[in-house]
């Protein structure tokens, strides 16, 4: 996967804690998996410099469900449905340019008159939430549920999500410290496209999540292959498990590939220098490029044990082909031998 990364900041690494991450190496070198749960945060100084609004906290909140979404299909049912929930939360379709036509922009209305807004992202399977409650939260993924393309299966969708808070600012919208502040001098269009650009890199960052899971969850069913050879005990896996993980694999490989432009920087952003500032130094935060690298060595690392594996089955089947030629050479020598004495004996 191709990144570019112009900005370096400071996170501790999110997608493992280092201690399992060490015993995993030592314990064998192909264990080097990252575990997806997430490294606590440490306290984050807030900036003096930036003036914000005497507001509480809000969370911005990302989820990831499946491959990819059906984004046509969700724009009729929020065109046909305005009041889409059980508490009457009122559900609107917002503007977006014409080149964001993989984003779907919708605006959400409580009763107690708090807006909110949630970004879906198409290629990513992964929609963003700004002010959205959890109930609300629940909802949507009950009713994006209905339009998914190869929704997760194994994998529990609470688990691959991300939440940073928010607050607004009189400055310029920024990063610091993990924060996202929101500049209040914007009109409301320039504003949803920086919370769609926040938005897109932490949807980008909850898909990787989801391959890191998937991934995590094929090595930990190989892991204990390398403890066997180690111990010089034999590998009690079958020829058609082996071929089943081989499978598994490619097909993983397939769909991280499949959708590996989805890790580069998307092209609306390309005429907009502002919101590419704020994308990518959000991935840059969310240390995409390095969970990236990072996950392609594992890729590999899998890839070679469980090529290592076919190798040890085929060796072990042509010794055992060998084995039968012997058996079948010795009984027809015996054979010729017993067929030799009867006739030595007629004579």
């Amino acid at each position: 996967f191709k990144m570019f990364i112009p900005y370096i900041s400071y996170r501790p690494i999110k997608c493992g804690c280092i201690k399992s991450f060490i015993s995993s190496i030592v314990q064998y070198n192909t264990s080097k998996y990252i575990t997806t749960n997430r490294a606590t945060r440490p306290h984050r100084l807030f900036i003096r410099q930036l003036s914000v609004e005497p507001e509480k906290e809000k969370i911005c909140s990302a989820y990831s469900t499946c491959e990819t979404y059906d984004l046509s299909e969700i724009r009729k049912h929020f065109i046909n449905k305005v009041y889409a929930s059980d508490s009457n939360t009122e559900y609107s379709l917002a503007h977006l340019p014409k080149d964001a036509s993989d984003v779907l922009h919708v605006k959400v209305l409580t009763n107690n008159n708090e807006l909110g807004h949630v970004f879906i992202f198409k290629r990513l399977g992964s929609f963003v939430c700004w002010n959205v409650s959890k109930s609300e939260v629940w909802f949507l993924k009950k009713l994006l549920s209905q339009y998914e393309k190869s929704p997760f299966s194994l994998i529990d969708t609470h688990e691959v999500n991300e939440e940073l808070n928010f607050f607004i600012t009189n400055g310029a919208s920024s990063l610091t410290d993990g924060d996202i502040y929101l500049s209040n001098k914007l009109n409301e269009e320039n504003q949803a496209l920086e919370k769609m650009a926040f938005s897109n890199a932490v949807a980008l960052s909850v898909k990787l999540d989801a391959w890191e899971i998937a991934l995590d969850r094929f090595s930990g069913s190989l892991r204990y292959i390398p403890e066997q050879l180690k111990n010089n005990k034999k590998i009690d896996i079958s020829r058609d498990e082996i071929m089943k993980k081989i499978g598994e694999l490619l097909s993983l490989r397939h769909q991280i590939n499949l959708y590996s432009d989805t890790l580069a920087t998307p092209d609306f952003y390309w005429n907009h220098e502002e919101l590419e500032r704020l994308y990518s130094k959000t991935c840059a935060y969310l240390e995409i490029s390095k969970r990236t690298k990072v996950m392609n060595s594992k890729m590999d690392l899998c890839s070679e044990l469980v090529q290592m594996l076919r190798c040890h089955l085929n060796d072990e089947h042509s010794h055992r082909l060998e084995w039968m030629i012997i058996i079948l050479i010795v009984f027809e020598v015996i054979f010729e031998i017993l067929h030799l004495v009867t006739r030595w004996s007629e004579k």
